[in-house]
């Protein structure tokens, strides 16, 4: 009879371990999902500051970049300035000990040159000053517009197929563009553009769109995101009207 009893409170003893037991079973699982949970929370984090600082560093990148091509632009500034200066200066000659003449002009200094030119042997008419003023005034205009237009030229962009706006102005070609931007995942700010305009000609033809970015850096990343974007797109993918939000029939940009 004792050996039963003794049997019996073995067995509610071993029954009681168990349900201990299986209680800190559930435990241990209920910390080990919330462990789980936290760490899917780190990897979460670590993801976002990871991408956070792959933007910083394209941002450092970009800006760097820019620093160093305002910075070659300001070289060749002070290059063509001290050019200007020295053919400036390899054209003229200084004439000392000339006291101030009376209503001294312009004119009077001419009148001044031919007479010294003439005592020399070599006559030169204010026509022939005149003359060679314009000319290498000329020279330079030219050469400026040049410049102007080739660094106008090296900064743009020529977008086609694009339909004519409803009421179109600058504002929309700008969200136009912002658009395109986006599509190929590289954000574009006003900022970033100098100018937006459509060709003139007829009405009746879609007339191509040219815009000229504040960089050449800025207009060459959106060419690479663009080639990017179509790359990894099948031929009714690429850069298209429909994915820029215009309405009508689809046609490639």
């Amino acid at each position: 009879m004792q050996s039963l009893s003794t049997q019996t409170t073995l067995l509610s003893k071993l029954v009681g371990d168990m349900d201990a037991l299986k209680k800190q079973n559930a435990e241990i699982q209920k910390s080990n999902q919330d462990i789980h949970k936290i760490n899917e929370e780190i990897k979460e984090s670590i993801s976002f500051m990871n991408i956070q600082f792959e933007l910083l560093k394209n941002e450092v990148e970009y800006l760097k970049k820019e620093r160093q091509q305002q910075q070659q632009y300001i070289t060749e500034l002070e290059r063509k300035l001290l050019d200007t200066d020295h053919k400036s200066r390899s054209s003229c000659i200084e004439i000392r000990n000339i006291p101030p003449l009376e209503q001294e002009s312009v004119s009077k200094l001419n009148d001044l040159l031919c007479n010294i030119s003439q005592a020399v042997g070599l006559p030169i008419s204010p026509s022939d000053l005149q003359r060679q003023q314009h000319q290498q005034y000329i020279t330079e205009l030219e050469r400026k517009l040049l410049d102007t237009d080739h660094k106008s030229r090296s900064s743009c962009i020529e977008i086609r197929n694009i339909p004519p706006l409803e009421q179109e102005s600058v504002s929309k070609l700008n969200d136009l563009l912002c658009n395109i931007s986006q599509a190929v995942a590289l954000p574009i700010s006003p900022s970033d553009l100098r100018d937006v305009y459509r060709l003139p000609g007829k009405t009746s033809t879609t007339r191509p769109i040219i815009v000229e970015f504040s960089t050449v850096l800025r207009k060459q990343q959106l060419l690479s995101f663009v080639r990017k974007f179509n790359n990894q797109k099948l031929a009714n993918d690429k850069l298209n009207t429909k994915l820029i939000g215009l309405p009508g029939n689809l046609k490639p940009v």
